[in-house]
């Protein structure tokens, strides 16, 4: 089991660096970064001067999205990213929820994940990606194609399945209680099993506080554990 930290990167960016450089020397075996451009520094823009300021930790995207960042623009990002962090950067991407909501963008679909998912990887190999609804086929005309993991973010039934059918990893969103974790964990199985896949590595997100007071900062987590159990958690 690999332990991992998520960093709002609410601080400017050398700051949040030098952050995780400490929670590389305390141990941990992965960083991550949200993606919200209304409430936070450029994820890419953090992930890249953590790649430098790093040599182990694993450093990945919790989450980004395809909605206000376009599949070719996000395949861009994290290629360049990846150089910085040969074989220990990893892209997470979701729906997009608090990125797209607050400009008057949808969500992604299932739909949209899938096609998404599959641009971007075909662009990082230097395929030909069709985009568009006039079917426009353009080629990746990124030089030295690389790899790049993709995870998905998940909560409900259908998008878990999803992640276990088409990323290389998936990120839960169902909190940590027993049930709801073994019910998500089960929906990802079967979703590489319908692929003829092996299963992927998951990544269990749980929010956590610290504290010496519980029920003065529950307050705060309340609305967290609402906002999971609303999606099955």
């Amino acid at each position: 089991m690999r332990v991992g930290l998520r960093i709002p990167p609410c601080a400017p960016a050398p700051e949040v660096a030098a952050f995780a450089r400490e929670a590389e020397r305390a141990g941990l075996d992965e960083v991550w970064f949200p993606d919200s451009q209304l409430l936070w520094r450029d994820v890419f823009a953090v992930a890249a001067a953590t790649a430098a300021a790093t040599s182990r930790v694993t450093v990945g995207t919790a989450v980004s999205n395809l909605v206000t960042r376009h599949p070719s623009v996000v395949a861009s990002a994290a290629r360049t990213v990846a150089e910085l962090a040969p074989g220990r950067f990893v892209l997470g991407l979701g729906v997009g929820n608090s990125a797209v909501r607050p400009v008057g963008q949808l969500p992604s679909t299932r739909a949209g994940i899938r096609a998404g998912i599959a641009a971007v990887r075909g662009l990082l190999a230097g395929d030909e990606v069709e985009f568009g609804p006039d079917g426009r086929r353009v080629a990746g005309q990124l030089r030295d194609p690389l790899p790049v993991p993709i995870h998905l973010a998940a909560s409900g039934p259908r998008n878990l399945q999803l992640a276990g059918e088409v990323a290389d990893g998936a990120i839960l969103l169902s909190g940590v209680a027993p049930t709801p974790l073994a019910a998500a964990t089960a929906r990802v199985r079967e979703g590489a099993a319908a692929a003829g896949r092996d299963p992927v590595p998951m990544t269990v997100s749980a929010f956590a506080r610290v504290t010496d007071d519980v029920e003065r900062d529950a307050r705060e987590l309340k609305p967290l554990c609402l906002a999971v159990a609303s999606n099955g958690g």
